[in-house]
């Protein structure tokens, strides 16, 4: 029984360093794309004057062991000062598209914009609590390449809320999380100011309400001041 355990753990030693070896020798799942240099023209475009640039390597899933697979990508950071002056970081990596961090960094610009007129009709400590975002409707992998068009794509740079709303497919989508009262009218004139300050004549919305059993997607005209389902 000893000699039996014995050459069992021999067996276990010789596969973990033939699998220590595979790696050493870069048997690993390696992205090697080099996204800041393949989108150069876009980023430039997008961003203007890049602050500084880090990246460095990271690895996903799989371990150093027998069976596993280290699959190994690089990530990017990129800081640079938007026309207001505020700074913001994009990040990205090579094992997504890069349109997945332009399309999160463009969502959470939009958002801090109008997030002010959020707060005031559903105030952070009020009786509602309420999550708000914008949502990108599109399909990412099919409008990447006008996303990423060092031309026409999405401007980080200067991009506003009125041009995510009409240009980019997003909606602002609302939920509200802990209630004890009726919000719809409190949530339609909230959707009147954000389109006065977006002088938008319709905007795209998704309001739920999980107590009062509500999840509504349509529309608000300003012009005739009603609001319509999808």
């Amino acid at each position: 029984m000893k000699k039996f355990i014995t050459f069992l753990l021999v067996i276990c030693l010789i596969l973990s360093l033939v699998a220590a070896c595979s790696v050493a020798t870069g048997d690993l799942g390696l992205f090697t794309a080099n996204y800041r240099r393949q989108y150069n023209d876009f980023l430039r475009y997008s961003l203007g004057d890049f602050e500084s640039v880090s990246s460095r390597w990271e690895y996903q899933g799989g371990s150093f062991t027998i069976g596993g697979r280290t699959r190994l990508f690089r990530e990017w950071e990129i800081q640079f000062t938007r026309h207001n002056g505020e700074m913001r970081t994009l990040h990205f990596n090579n094992r997504n598209n890069i349109a997945e961090g332009v399309i999160g960094l463009a969502r959470i610009i939009g958002e801090s914009d109008i997030r002010n007129i959020v707060n005031y009709y559903f105030p952070p400590d009020g009786p509602t609590q309420i999550s708000f975002w914008l949502s990108f409707r599109g399909i990412m992998w099919l409008d990447s390449s006008s996303i990423l068009d060092p031309q026409t794509g999405l401007q980080l740079y200067s991009v506003t809320p009125q041009e995510l709303l009409n240009d980019w497919d997003f909606i602002i989508s609302t939920i509200t999380v802990r209630s004890r009262q009726d919000v719809s009218e409190q949530f339609e004139a909230m959707m009147r100011t954000l389109s006065e300050y977006l002088a938008q004549d319709q905007v795209q919305f998704r309001f739920i309400s999980v107590n009062a059993n509500i999840d509504f997607r349509g529309f608000y005209d300003r012009l005739t001041d009603t609001f319509r389902r999808e």
